[in-house]
């Protein structure tokens, strides 16, 4: 059941990938380097900005979903989702990553990330498997998915350097405890509230900031504009 939730979610990175893969090849194609590097830490500053609230929702989220999807004969997913939620923001990360990678024409390089990931996730599930049952599969999953997210930064890290995303880390991150402190110690909704006051806390507190107004902000702004 929470494989099943993840999954479904991790379709969305995947159509974001796809829609900036042609922007990435034009700007390769014509010797764009600073727009290449623009556009990657644009890309991956949304994709922290949408995947760490993603994860501390999932984790608020998860009795009400698995038992409102499911029924109570699944209650032991619920850890398992919490516990793969991470794989969600990985994903983000990973999806616009390779599609750099691969509109840059490191194909190859990309393919030698994967397979050592693959590896990872081999002889984690082998040692994890046998001592934590599906605890430990879950925990190889997660940690074959950010080898990869790792392994393949730095491949793309040779030609465009490190994304300067820290600071929406940071940001991100007082965004995220604005809702899931309250909705998780003080205020207890039915899933059906739940989502969308986390979702309006987020983004009060996250266009409280001035880089997020004139930044990002100002992107979705212009891109619905047009």
């Amino acid at each position: 059941a929470a494989y099943r939730v993840i999954f479904m979610l991790m379709f969305l990175p995947l159509f974001a990938s796809i829609a900036v893969l042609p922007r990435v090849s034009r700007a390769y194609a014509g010797h764009s380097r600073d727009e290449l590097s623009v556009l990657y830490t644009r890309s991956l500053r949304f994709a922290v900005l949408v995947g760490m609230p993603s994860v501390l929702g999932l984790w608020l989220i998860a009795p009400g979903l698995i038992l409102g999807l499911f029924g109570p004969d699944f209650e032991d997913s619920i850890w398992l989702l919490r516990l793969l939620a991470p794989l969600f923001l990985l994903e983000c990360l990973r999806s616009l990553i390779a599609a750099f990678l691969t509109g840059c024409d490191l194909q190859a390089a990309r393919t030698r990330s994967e397979w050592l990931s693959a590896g990872v996730n081999l002889v984690g599930n082998a040692v994890l498997i046998s001592t934590l049952g599906m605890v430990g599969a879950a925990i190889a999953t997660v940690a074959a998915e950010l080898t990869l997210v790792v392994l393949m930064a730095q491949r793309l890290g040779s030609l465009l350097g490190w994304p300067a995303i820290g600071s929406r880390i940071m940001l991100g991150g007082m965004a995220c405890a604005a809702f899931w402190v309250p909705l998780t110690f003080f205020v207890t909704l039915p899933l059906i509230a739940t989502v969308p006051v986390a979702v309006v806390l987020y983004l009060a507190v996250l266009l409280s900031f001035r880089q997020i107004r004139q930044n990002e902000a100002w992107l979705v702004i212009q891109a619905f504009g047009r």
